[in-house]
């Protein structure tokens, strides 16, 4: 429209002036009228208006979301320039496991010896007596601090068929004078628990008993050793330490035994 009109003036203008020449009354007049139409365009002309085009149809767009197990969106809220996640879940308490304190209670060998029996009151006295004793150690173990168990020990002799043969409860730990049933198991100290002595071509082990006697009028309890010869021979020997709550370790100790006028000799051992 803009542009028809701007033809019109620029036509206008044209005749006015062509028409000066031959008349000059109505040529002013025509290009007066000419020169208004412009400044009307000018003026009064704005952006052309483009009809809109209506749409065919409707078109309706539906967004579905299929069904998925995993499917698990994240919700954000924007909060001024940042965006905040949903929170989540608060992370388990983990709360320290202590450590379980324990000894390192082990069996190392079985050593013999042969100890001169001195003493008045001894049934040996006078003569050279060889011994075989266990020996048990609580190793250290790097970085942890162990129990230091108080136990006594319990032997059961048995035949190379397995049949019992004696069933002892309170057998005697040495060095010592042979009469102390109970040890404390200190970390590195080896200790050693009295398992059979010959003395006289004769096989006994030990076991340390209470006894009352009177002294000054008064009755008094004390530990005294006392030997059990053993006739037969011997297959194996299971050691249990016991403290006063429990059982600490347990060894089953194998031996070759074929001559009773000598100690057995260790040929393997089974910790239980």
């Amino acid at each position: 429209m803009k542009k028809d009109l701007m033809g019109v003036a620029t036509s206008l203008i044209a005749s006015g002036i062509a028409w000066y020449f031959k008349g000059p009354n109505a040529g002013l007049m025509v290009a007066a009228i000419g020169v208004v139409v412009v400044i009307a365009v000018h003026i009064f002309g704005g952006k052309e208006h483009h009809p809109s085009i209506p749409s065919s149809a409707p078109v309706h767009q539906e967004n579905t979301q299929a069904f998925n197990p995993q499917f698990n969106p994240q919700f954000n809220i924007s909060v001024g320039n940042s965006s905040a996640s949903a929170a989540p879940a608060p992370a388990p308490v983990r709360f320290p496991i202590p450590k379980e304190e324990r000894h390192n209670i082990t069996f190392v060998d079985v050593r013999s010896a042969e100890k001169q029996q001195m003493h008045v009151f001894s049934r040996f006295a006078g003569s050279t007596v060889l011994f075989s004793a266990a020996m048990f150690e609580n190793k250290h173990i790097q970085g942890e601090e162990l129990l230091v168990p108080i136990v006594k020990a319990r032997a059961i002799y048995r035949s190379p068929d397995g049949t019992g043969i004696l069933d002892m409860s309170n057998l005697p730990w040495v060095p010592g004078t042979g009469n102390a049933n109970r040890t404390k198991l200190e970390v590195n100290v080896p200790q050693y628990l009295l398992l059979l002595t010959l003395a006289n071509n004769r096989r006994y082990c030990r076991s340390v008993e209470s006894a009352i006697t009177r002294v000054a009028g008064a009755k008094r309890r004390f530990q005294q050793p006392r030997e059990y010869e053993i006739k037969g021979p011997i297959g194996s020997i299971e050691v249990q330490l016991l403290s006063t709550k429990k059982q600490e370790y347990a060894v089953r100790l194998d031996f070759v035994d074929a001559d009773f006028a000598a100690l057995p000799l260790l040929r393997g051992w089974t910790e239980l």
